[in-house]
């Protein structure tokens, strides 16, 4: 959620609903009139002199940003894919927790047991005076039904059997993978609705790329498409080379033929066959190529107007990483730069607990954001953050 020109605008009107509203309610020194409606009328007046000045500091303007409500991911960062790990599939499964090899894992029923939003998680409110620890309060206040408050964006195309696996991992850190199988003849695959749909233009590029290796009935042909939000017009596609029985690095370059705000990312081959797949991802070709521009290992991760818009406000410091998101739930979710650091098929990932909102994140821009001294601004952070950032990123 990033703050800014409204802030101090918003606390004089706040001051002055506080005046007008003591004044109705007989705040005069005495307490509070239990009927302020009846008997005599109260009036209250506030005189605000546009007329005086006096000097403010530059450092008094500032933006506020931590990761709520996919400010970031999902909002600042320019990745299309949502959960290109499968973290948060993993999480959501229960495959995380566990020690078991692979796990089968039906997508539109763990997409339809998400938990709605406008629903409380309990109604018991009695753990506020028995929880000892912050993480055992809110365990308690999202109550004892499956953790199904993150998003799943992956969805199986008909015919299509999906797995969780640990065999073969693609590296120490990122130990999760997706299998994708079937049996019968015909086109099956995954589909990544991104954040509530991929927001495409015509006669942009994108860049697509993903680790992939054979599953066992051997190599097969892969095929990255970008279709429109009706699932039923192609919008771009491009044919990746079969991978191999180890992992590889599989890119292309798509260029949608129409503008669409819904569109959604498809991994397809033909079966009988099956293929392993992680880290799936989609960026503008504008990111990938300043990023190599400036010598980085990973996309460029601002999104161009946001990032511009950011800079327009020409802020003289930044609050970052925010409160909650600091510690988490538990001292293994806390805020930790350190995580963000290196090339993104190398970082575990973060689950971001908060006070209330749960967000399977994949820890991008958290080293990113703490180079925004190149926006002009001074830096103010919350948290573990070291005197200067590496620029290794």
């Amino acid at each position: 959620m990033v703050h800014g020109s409204r802030l101090c605008l918003l606390c004089t009107m706040g001051l002055v609903s506080l005046v007008t509203i003591g004044a109705a309610w007989g705040v005069e020194g005495r307490g509070r009139n239990s009927n302020p409606t009846s008997g005599s009328s109260w009036n209250a007046s506030v005189t605000v002199n546009l007329g005086a000045t006096h000097p403010v500091s530059k450092t008094l303007y500032g933006i506020f940003f931590e990761e709520i409500g996919h400010a970031g991911e999902g909002g600042l960062y320019a990745e299309l894919v949502q959960d290109r790990s499968f973290d948060a599939i993993a999480r959501v499964s229960g495959f995380a927790s566990s020690n078991a090899p692979a796990l089968p894992v039906d997508l539109a029923k763990l997409a339809a047991q998400h938990r709605d939003a406008w629903t409380p998680t309990s109604w018991d409110l009695s753990v506020a005076e028995a929880a000892t620890t912050k993480a055992d309060f809110l365990d308690k206040l999202r109550g004892p039904g499956p953790r199904n408050d993150i998003i799943v964006a992956w969805q199986a195309l008909p015919g299509t059997t999906t797995s969780l696996t640990r065999d073969k991992p693609l590296n120490p850190t990122n130990l999760v993978s997706m299998t994708l199988s079937a049996t019968a003849n015909g086109s099956v695959g995954i589909v990544n609705h991104g954040y509530w749909g991929m927001h495409v233009e015509k006669g942009q590029s994108y860049t697509v790329s993903l680790y992939a290796r054979a599953g066992e009935t051997g190599p097969v042909p892969l095929t990255v498409s970008i279709l429109g939000a009706s699932l039923k017009h192609t919008l771009a596609s491009v044919d990746l080379n079969p991978p191999s029985e180890d992992w590889g690095r599989l890119t292309g370059t798509l260029e949608p033929n129409a503008t669409d705000s819904g569109a959604v990312l498809v991994m397809s081959f033909e079966g009988p066959g099956s293929v392993v797949l992680d880290v799936v991802s989609l960026f503008p070709t504008e990111n990938v190529k300043e990023a190599a521009e400036r010598g980085e290992v990973n996309p460029w991760p601002f999104r161009a107007d946001l990032l511009g818009a950011l800079k327009a406000l020409k802020p003289a410091f930044m609050r970052f990483p925010g409160g909650c998101y600091i510690e988490g739930d538990h001292l293994v979710n806390r805020f930790n730069w350190k995580d963000s650091i290196g090339p993104l098929e190398e970082r575990s990932g973060h689950m971001n607990g908060g006070a209330s909102w749960r967000l399977a994140m994949v820890l991008v821009l958290q080293l990113h954001l703490l180079r925004f001294c190149r926006l002009g601004v001074t830096g103010s952070c919350h948290g573990c953050c070291p005197s200067q950032a590496s620029s290794s990123s």
